[in-house]
């Protein structure tokens, strides 16, 4: 029977990516919570906000706007 252990190295890099994709699902979020606004009540000249608006529906923006991953 073989073991593996992972290395303190490879922990590192597995927090590490763990705080980018936290960090990711945040800005997403964001942006999102910013389309919808632009798309209900305020138009905004944020090419993201446009874009997201433009590209999505508004359940699929309340989605990413609530949708939070640690």
């Amino acid at each position: 029977m073989r073991i593996i252990v992972k290395s303190r190295h490879s922990r590192r890099h597995d927090r590490e990516r763990q705080i980018e994709d936290a960090m990711t699902y945040r800005l997403q979020a964001g942006a999102a919570k910013v389309a919808l606004d632009h798309k209900r009540e305020r138009p905004m000249p944020l090419p993201l906000a446009v874009g997201l608006a433009e590209g999505y529906s508004e359940r699929a923006l309340e989605r990413m706007a609530r949708r939070h991953r640690p």
